[in-house]
């Protein structure tokens, strides 16, 4: 679950919109919704939420923990899983390198404009 996200009603410099289609970041993010994603913060942080680019393209909001040796993921390293409590998806035993290659950035907020304007929409200039 996210501490909390920032409603933004313009795109801040330097963040893409990332449309929300499933329901495997509920119950923060919804389907439809917009959420908004920082490009140039690609740091692994533990329990951080990221727009993650899987191979092949596709993208997923993600949560990324930070484990000891001691841990139940039973493996030293990060590991990737959606939003939605009680789902299992994702990736364990990550090395950090790795795991920021796969970063888009961070979420940060959700966009809800009241006006239509201009929105920049990931993979769009």
């Amino acid at each position: 679950m996210v501490q909390s996200l920032i409603v933004y009603s313009q795109l801040p410099p330097g963040c893409i919109a990332h449309l929300v289609q499933d329901e495997h970041s509920l119950p923060d993010l919804r389907p439809g919704e917009w959420a908004v994603v920082d490009t140039a913060d690609k740091t692994a942080r533990n329990g951080d939420v990221y727009l993650v680019q899987w191979q092949g393209g596709r993208r997923s909001i993600c949560q990324a923990r930070h484990h000891a040796p001691s841990s139940k993921a039973g493996a030293l390293g990060w590991s990737l899983r959606v939003l939605r409590p009680g789902l299992v998806a994702g990736e364990t035993g990550l090395p950090t390198e790795y795991l920021e290659s796969k970063l888009v950035g961070a979420v940060i907020g959700v966009f809800l404009s009241k006006a239509p304007e201009p929105l920049r929409i990931e993979g769009r200039a």
